[in-house]
């Protein structure tokens, strides 16, 4: 099955499209990743939305998280061929997440202390 992986880093969503493109109802498993199911074929699933991604991650291994499912993958766009949902799930959280840019932060001047000179070297 081709995918579509999308992340919305703004917001920290990542949503993962199954080719074609299908109405679909969501049904949610635990840490809001949300499993879409096709609007005619209830038992087929077309895709998945992650809200607060970043924050699946360190619990994917817990039972009820990724839902069991007999699918296997080819990520558009991608070499990621024949692979698991929890392996695009990774792959996925490697490359939009800790690949981000650093948010710059703003310049600070770093304080200098005033230095005074002692009296005895200024001269009128």
């Amino acid at each position: 099955m081709k995918l579509k992986a999308t992340y919305y880093d703004e917001k920290d969503i990542l949503y993962l499209q199954i080719l074609p493109s299908r109405p679909a109802h969501v049904d949610e498993t635990k840490y809001s990743l949300m499993v879409r199911y096709d609007w005619d074929k209830p038992d087929e699933v077309v895709g998945f939305e992650c809200l607060d991604f970043s924050l699946l991650i360190p619990h994917l291994a817990e039972p009820g998280v990724v839902p069991e499912l007999d699918l296997r993958f080819d990520v558009e766009g991608t070499t990621l061929m024949n692979v698991t949902l929890t392996e695009v799930l990774h792959w996925a959280y490697e490359r939009y997440v800790l690949q981000r840019p650093a948010v710059a932060q703003p310049y600070q001047v770093p304080a200098v202390a005033a230095r005074e000179k002692p009296e005895a070297e200024y001269k009128p």
